[in-house]
């Protein structure tokens, strides 16, 4: 499959990625994840878990999913757990069976879950729960969540573009949306991510946050609608390169002169941020994380390089010595943060008065001299495979155009 893709189009915006590129890596990853879950815990599921295997089987006969159903935290915690010896088999079904109800998938199940846990359907969060009882078809479903021998119910309507109404229902909360023509998206909370999927997005190689620190400031909501705006002036195509991408929004509790923002590959859409008051560090953050959501596609599909160039080349960026790995996940996405700006100068556009021009250009200039430091390890590498290649030469010919 990889070799009869383009898969340039992972590179940058302007380039061009077609959406059934997208359905295909995406997609087909997702049915692996779910194929390779029901082999090995089937019986357990079935155990404790009456009609919830039936649910994911079913899903896997579906001809027209799409990359928008699967790129969602729910699947990245299912392979997470393939991938590790958690015990939390029940939890991660129960979640990929509630997001498959609410794309439109029908089916009734329940479950005995093992402690616990709050799960979503959509943007509502449901009440923490050691039992759960769903019935779902396209336009309805109803929930009956068990906690301290108590039943709760909930019934949903759909909704249109919204996705569901709640018509019915005790202790569940919605969570904040950014429901924009050109932006769509769920300022999640912490209570909202599985304790495998906050251990992974929080305690990351650049920082570490515990779930006090998920903020839930009202007023950051303003800067993050301001650097939306900034996105979508400088360029529909990077407005529409984080739209894809971005399912999920974590601000992180904002530290003193520190500007943090993470993901990784295994919480698919999801990024955390600083809840700083500044758009344009928001808006860099955002094409920066969004640009590693494209890295977590392509990877799907295999390794970036060989592994056979164990040399380690320095990154401006951290200071150190890396491998050649690090060496292109840095380029590919500072140059598109340096396209970002350059694309945001030659439309006039300034930062407002608390970052000054002269800081706006310095970023500029800072960020062509790190990466020109990294573009000759990455021309000399011989250890990079097809999919390593195409994530930054295309890239580097856009920015050297």
């Amino acid at each position: 499959m990889s070799e009869a893709l383009d898969f340039s189009g992972f590179s940058c915006p302007q380039v061009g990625l077609g959406d059934d590129v997208l359905d295909v890596v995406a997609v087909g990853h997702a049915r692996q994840v779910v194929e390779t879950y029901l082999e090995r815990h089937r019986a357990h599921l079935d155990r404790h878990a009456a009609g919830l295997s039936t649910v994911l089987t079913a899903w896997l006969t579906r001809e027209d999913e799409r990359f928008d159903t699967v790129w969602n935290l729910a699947f990245g915690d299912a392979h997470a757990l393939l991938l590790s010896h958690a015990d939390d088999v029940v939890r991660c079904a129960s979640a990929l069976a509630l997001r498959m109800n609410e794309r439109g998938h029908a089916g009734a199940w329940e479950a005995e879950l093992p402690a616990p846990a709050r799960l979503r359907f959509g943007r509502w969060l449901l009440p923490a729960a050691e039992a759960i009882q769903v019935s779902a078809a396209a336009e309805n479903a109803a929930v009956r969540t068990r906690a301290a021998g108590e039943w709760r119910s909930a019934a949903f309507l759909r909704d249109g573009e919204r996705g569901w109404a709640l018509v019915d229902g005790d202790d569940v909360d919605v969570l904040a949306t950014c429901q924009r023509p050109d932006f769509r998206f769920t300022l999640s909370t912490a209570q909202s991510l599985s304790p495998s999927g906050a251990e992974r997005l929080l305690q990351a190689d650049a920082y570490q946050f515990d779930r006090a620190e998920v903020s839930t400031a009202d007023a950051w909501r303003a800067t993050c609608d301001a650097a939306l705006d900034l996105i979508r002036e400088t360029a529909d195509f990077y407005a529409t390169w984080v739209d894809r991408v971005l399912r999920d929004l974590i601000p992180l509790r904002a530290r003193p002169s520190t500007f943090n923002s993470g993901s990784e590959r295994f919480s698919p859409g999801v990024v955390c941020v600083s809840d700083q008051p500044f758009r344009w560090p928001l808006a860099e953050m955002l094409v920066h994380e969004a640009t590693h959501q494209y890295l977590h596609i392509i990877t799907r599909l295999g390794p970036l390089d060989d592994g056979t160039d164990q040399n380690l080349y320095f990154s401006p960026f951290r200071n150190k010595e890396r491998p050649i790995f690090f060496i292109v996940v840095a380029y590919h996405a500072f140059a598109n943060v340096l396209m970002f700006y350059r694309t945001a100068r030659e439309r006039g556009l300034v930062p407002e008065r608390v970052i000054t021009s002269e800081a706006f250009a310095s970023r500029e200039e800072t960020l062509t001299k790190q990466l020109r430091a990294i573009e000759d390890p990455l021309k000399n590498a011989r250890s990079l495979t097809p999919l390593g290649r195409a994530l930054w030469e295309p890239l580097y010919h856009v920015l050297h155009a």
